[in-house]
């Protein structure tokens, strides 16, 4: 669904640890409040150092926070890894169950970069314009194209395919984002294998069964 950022892993040197100390404490800060309430301040306090650090290694918050997508993009990408050698010998139905469990899976891991988008696209801002523009359309064009190819080879009905891919996209997503709320009603940790198995099959049997061409009844 994204494509990995540029940029560095976690941890890597002494040198990049108050920076990395500053990235996950803003990662948590922006996605459980959004980008407006967060200060630069409260992230140095969460990272237990100076607002001056944070100035030092990132300037401003736009720039932190960008950094913070740009983060979790990469870290999203090596989690949902899609190459073309994975799908290449799969027939167009059989890439596109791939490709809903392996998001699915990278949704559950890591619910951070969901509740930013979820903070982030109740309004419309620059900050949206250029997440959207930088990753979110190469991601919903990569299931477009999935959900063209599986309509074309006649394997799932010809609905429209904006709305099969935001559909699928949300569902994955808003399990991911509401990790803890199904872990209070139903007592289960989606990151846990059994779940992401059990889960992402029932997504597929749900919305690709509906998907199914109908038949046509030649009785009479």
């Amino acid at each position: 669904m994204t494509t990995p950022a540029r940029g560095p892993m976690r941890g890597k040197t002494e040198a990049q640890e108050p920076r990395e100390k500053l990235l996950a404490a803003a990662i948590d800060l922006f996605s459980a409040y959004g980008y407006e309430p967060v200060s630069t301040g409260q992230i140095a306090a969460a990272a237990g150092l100076t607002q001056s650090m944070v100035h030092y290694h990132f300037g401003k918050k736009s720039r932190i926070w960008r950094a913070v997508i740009e983060r979790l993009m990469y870290e999203r990408g090596l989690a949902f890894p899609i190459a073309d050698a994975d799908l290449r010998d799969l027939d167009p139905l059989s890439r596109l169950k791939v490709i809903i469990r392996r998001f699915f899976a990278a949704n559950a891991v890591d619910p951070n970069l969901n509740r930013i988008l979820m903070h982030e696209g109740t309004a419309r801002s620059a900050r949206l314009r250029w997440l959207a523009r930088r990753y979110m359309v190469a991601g919903y064009r990569f299931f477009d194209q999935a959900i063209d190819e599986a309509i074309e080879a006649g394997m799932i009905r010809p609905l429209p395919t904006a709305d099969v891919t935001k559909i699928i996209v949300s569902v994955c997503a808003m399990t991911s984002s509401l990790s803890v709320l199904i872990d209070e009603i139903y007592n289960v940790d989606i990151t846990r294998k059994e779940f992401l198995i059990s889960h992402g099959d029932s997504i597929i049997e749900v919305i690709l069964k509906g998907l199914e061409p109908q038949q046509i009844d030649q009785s009479n």
